[in-house]
């Protein structure tokens, strides 16, 4: 295969910019306190993440072989450590992208890699 531009990688599967690929097609719904593990274990590049009216940008990264969440960027209401109070919390956990529902509330939550 070829590509004129890849913006991630995600399990070994390149992304291009014009791909249109949703990480978690439908979206899925969170419980309130509740941790959804993704699967996504090799991921370099950014993803976006949409719950409501909110969102944010992750970059992701692998370092000796284990994924590594970036700094942040976007809404307030997510955070990028586990277990902080009233967020929609993404992290990296034994290797794995995962996301906790902090948020007060159920909520439906797309991923964009």
């Amino acid at each position: 295969m070829s590509y004129k531009k890849a913006i991630s990688v995600v399990d070994g599967q390149v992304i291009e910019e014009c791909d249109l690929l949703d990480g978690f097609s439908p979206a899925v719904t969170i419980a309130d306190d509740a941790v959804y593990s993704s699967g996504v274990t090799d991921l370099t590049g950014y993803a976006t993440f949409v719950a409501g009216g909110d969102s944010c940008i992750i970059p992701f990264h692998k370092h000796n072989a284990v994924l590594v969440a970036g700094t942040k960027v976007g809404s307030s209401d997510f955070s990028t450590t586990k277990d902080t109070a009233s967020k929609i919390n993404v992290y990296v956990e034994s290797g794995e992208l995962k996301i906790q529902n902090k948020s007060g509330a159920s909520i439906t939550l797309s991923v964009r890699f």
